[in-house]
């Protein structure tokens, strides 16, 4: 039985090409001579190297279709991106878990904000109202008070003092397509912003002329 088995792995045995060693199941050179020719190839040709490594590696972000290496999945500023948005709606989802369990304390930390700085909440809520109007630009911070100087405290139509009940009017109407932006609003007290309203700035210049 030995016999046989020595002689019909006998068989399999064949020289190597190259340095003539013998070798089971060979197939040309033996496995030396092809690890020293494969060491040999890679040393003559790195650029090739480089260039099969960045093909392997190198895979197109599903998302934003980037390249970035070893991707499996988004790329790094998208894994960063998603993280982030990620925290704000946590964060978001937690403060309005807390206003609804806290409405009253909310409520008066509201107005103790609005009482400390009415500037800022008429700001705030101005924008917020143009924005919900569609109006495009925003107002640059101290509007108010640039325009109170400028029109040395001033109302534009009846240069009448403005007092503080003053109103910031936008001199073309935003239902008429105006812009909420700084060269496009002045201060009128309360008297004549709701005389004026929402009318063309051609319309009410007629008006006034008329009045005059």
């Amino acid at each position: 039985m030995s016999e046989q088995t020595i002689i019909s792995n006998s068989e399999y045995v064949k020289p190597c090409r190259k340095c003539g060693a013998q070798e089971r199941n060979i197939q040309g050179n033996c496995r030396p001579c092809r690890l020293a020719h494969s060491k040999n190839w890679h040393q003559n040709n790195p650029d090739k190297v480089q260039k099969s490594i960045r093909q392997r590696l190198v895979k197109p972000c599903g998302k934003c279709g980037a390249t970035d290496r070893y991707a499996t999945g988004p790329c790094r500023p998208c894994q960063l991106l998603r993280s982030k948005n990620r925290d704000k709606d946590k964060q978001r989802e937690s403060d309005r878990k807390y206003r609804e369990n806290n409405r009253d304390v909310y409520l008066e930390k509201s107005r103790q904000k609005r009482l400390l700085n009415p500037i800022k909440f008429r700001e705030q809520q101005r924008e917020k109202e143009a924005k919900r109007r569609g109006a495009a630009g925003r107002l640059s911070k101290g509007i108010e008070q640039k325009l109170f100087e400028d029109q040395n405290g001033l109302c534009v139509c009846c240069k009448q003092p403005l007092g503080d009940d003053y109103h910031l009017d936008h001199i073309m109407p935003i239902a008429l397509g105006g812009t909420n932006t700084d060269d496009n609003v002045q201060l009128l007290i309360a008297r004549c912003n709701l005389r004026k309203s929402a009318k063309h700035p051609d319309e009410w210049r007629r008006i006034l002329l008329a009045e005059s």
